[in-house]
């Protein structure tokens, strides 16, 4: 297993959206392994880009780091809908009913494809938004299963991929 070290976790501020074929997105992604405030800057700013580049998700590689990290808020607006971080995203199950779904991707800008995905998902959540306590409550890595459906299981299967250098989209439009 390859594991994040804190010179991984380095970054400078105002984070860019890194563009296909660029090959920081296909490189392997290393597990996070230490919570601490250099990952809480990083999923602030990481949720401060996808704001301003009107996302509802965004994947630490899209902004050129190589972990295992994603930021969603499905309302796409700060101060609307939830707030959540994904850490080392697993699937625990997933549906067999699958759904289409248009999807695009910051990093592919003007693009968008119909992707086929779980109607349903079963995933590991870390935390939401990590405050003070969250993190101490997770420092031992505990598991915290939740089940997304519908857009939300869309959402959740996109960052799992993308975690694993899986990026559907430039499968399906031959990029």
């Amino acid at each position: 297993m390859i594991v994040v070290s804190a010179a991984d976790l380095q970054f400078e501020a105002l984070l860019k959206i890194v563009m296909y074929p660029d090959p920081i997105l296909r490189a392997k992604n290393k597990r996070v392994v230490t919570f601490d405030e250099n990952l809480k800057k990083l999923v602030d700013e990481m949720f401060d880009v996808m704001y301003k580049t009107d996302g509802i998700g965004l994947s630490a590689p899209q902004v050129g780091i190589n972990v295992q990290l994603m930021v969603f808020n499905p309302a796409g607006e700060r101060g609307e809908g939830e707030e959540i971080v994904l850490v080392n995203p697993r699937v625990v199950k997933s549906s067999k009913k699958l759904v289409p779904f248009t999807e695009g991707c910051l990093s592919f800008p003007g693009i968008n494809a119909d992707v086929v995905r779980p109607e349903a998902v079963k995933g590991t959540l870390f935390f939401d938004r990590m405050t003070a306590e969250v993190v101490d409550s997770i420092r031992a890595e505990l598991l915290i299963s939740t089940d997304f459906e519908l857009f939300l299981a869309t959402i959740y299967s996109f960052a799992f991929d993308f975690c694993h250098t899986v990026i559907r989209i430039a499968l399906l439009v031959g990029v």
